[in-house]
């Protein structure tokens, strides 16, 4: 940094890294030193891991002005996941928190909800390919509900299944600004798909919802279809049900 750099800008840093990770955590303490952060982008496949999520957590430890963080595919785990929930929870003006393909399971997902509620601003959410499974839907669905200008929650590729669904499906009711919603790869059927019917009505901003390759038949596409109080885009690809059929309903 020049002599001249204004301790209060805002700064983005997006770093490409393959290097030792003691390298990246002083790259990110430096970066922090005496400005404010506002974006922070770690390139995917980055061999983060647990201890570097550690480390990274360490190095932002007095930082609150985060509004980006994305760290898609960095395999940091739930211990991982736990120590960066106290960067979240201390970036109170947070929109965006991209941890895609991290390997987080239910545990991770408890630690997260536990910060999520204080999100307040929190635009865009990106759980995809991770492993919440059925037993990490309820805490982190009922911290959404607190998420009140949540507009895209993506959660793809989780395996929770219709008990899942259902405990998301409680909360979709409060989700008043989600206009993007992608559920696919989920296990869903058409138990799922019916609680799901139940609560999108109520998304009175929804746009678009993915439900590719779950196990939804007619019958839960009939019950999705007359949930809805408007015009949404509705992908069932992939699902118990041929293009013909789905074509007539």
């Amino acid at each position: 940094h020049s002599k001249n750099f204004h301790r209060t800008a805002p700064l983005e840093v997006a770093l490409e890294w393959r290097g030792q990770l003691c390298g990246l955590n002083c790259a990110v303490r430096c970066a922090v030193s005496g400005t404010n952060l506002t974006l922070l982008k770690v390139t995917p496949y980055n061999g983060l891991g647990a201890k570097g999520a550690e480390g990274l957590a360490n190095a932002l430890s007095e930082c609150t002005s985060l509004t980006r963080l994305e760290l898609g595919a960095g395999h940091i785990g739930d211990a991982g996941t736990e120590k960066l929930a106290m960067v979240v929870g201390n970036s109170k003006a947070m929109t965006h928190l991209d941890l895609e393909a991290n390997c987080i399971g239910f545990k991770g997902a408890e630690r997260l909800a536990k910060v999520l509620g204080g999100c307040t601003a929190l635009v865009q959410l990106n759980l995809n390919e991770n492993s919440l499974g059925a037993a990490g839907m309820p805490s982190l669905s009922t911290a959404l509900a607190d998420c009140k200008a949540l507009a895209f929650l993506y959660l793809r590729g989780n395996l929770f299944g219709d008990a899942g669904a259902e405990s998301l499906a409680k909360v979709l009711r409060e989700c008043k600004a989600l206009s993007v919603l992608d559920v696919g790869r989920n296990r869903i059927g058409n138990a799922g798909a019916s609680s799901l019917a139940e609560a999108v009505g109520s998304c009175s901003a929804l746009i678009y919802l993915d439900l590719t390759s779950n196990e939804i038949g007619a019958q839960g596409v009939r019950l999705l279809g007359a949930g809805l109080t408007k015009r949404v885009h509705l992908n069932f690809s992939s699902n118990r049900i041929d293009a013909a059929e789905l074509q007539r309903l």
